[in-house]
């Protein structure tokens, strides 16, 4: 039997933007051929023993997981960057959970690794091209880390990167769920902005925002969470011999 992996993305690329409550990430691992109904997710020892990592999924045949972009952002392990930083911070709580408990967990099961989906981004301030190569250069660092780690081959065919270049998404995300009072604002301006590609207008209309105001309180509370790489694993059980 063939194993087949299905997964669509939507992405924030350009013109591609759309408001980030209706993204969605939908993945399918299925079976050809004669299989039996999937078990309910979250049933078998495995997944009973990775419900403390939320980004961590274990599916079984026929299993579909489907997460909206705000699901995404809950359950992703996430790193956090120093300013124009792209090297993995040393003593990172995740870096630490993967190395001395999840990974070697994962080196002793049997299970076949299905997806690894990992969205590194920037913060809107500093240049548009610095950006987009501190974000690239972030999910290569954790996807370097990853490769070293995991006894499992790690090929092109597993992975599922993305990179956010200045990520307004998770901004509009983290501003809508602390019911900030420019939310609507923002959220609007980038409505306006993304969808063709102005992301120098959008900075610039952000930076003039409320005499300035507005645009340094984004600074001090909201971007130092937008300098991040976040991550997904994907497994499927083996079938019994």
């Amino acid at each position: 039997m063939q194993l087949i992996m299905r997964i669509r993305e939507t992405e924030m690329k350009g013109k591609k933007w759309k408001n980030p409550a209706m993204v969605r990430i939908v993945f399918c691992a299925l079976l050809t051929g004669n299989t039996a109904a999937a078990a309910p997710m979250g049933t078998t020892p495995e997944s009973v023993s990775y419900q403390p990592y939320p980004y961590i999924f274990i599916v079984q045949q026929g299993d579909t997981i489907s997460l909206t972009d705000e699901e995404f952002y809950d359950k992703a392990g996430k790193i956090t960057f120093p300013v124009n930083r792209y090297n993995l911070p040393e003593n990172d709580e995740l870096i630490t959970e993967l190395a001395t408990k999840v990974i070697p967990q994962l080196n002793r099961d049997s299970l076949q690794l299905l997806r690894i989906i990992v969205r590194g981004a920037a913060s809107p301030d500093g240049p548009f091209e610095n950006n987009q190569q501190l974000g690239k250069n972030r999910v290569q660092s954790l996807l370097d880390f990853l490769d070293s780690q995991m006894e499992m081959p790690v090929s092109e065919d597993v992975l599922s990167t993305q990179v956010d270049i200045e990520d307004y998404r998770s901004l509009c995300l983290m501003m809508r769920k602390r019911y900030d009072s420019s939310y609507q604002l923002v959220q609007q301006l980038c409505d306006t902005y993304l969808p063709i590609g102005r992301y120098d207008l959008l900075k610039e209309q952000l930076q003039r925002a409320k005499g300035g105001a507005l645009w340094h309180r984004l600074l001090r509370d909201y971007f130092p969470a937008l300098r991040a790489v976040r991550l997904i694993l994907l497994f499927r059980t083996m079938p019994p011999p």
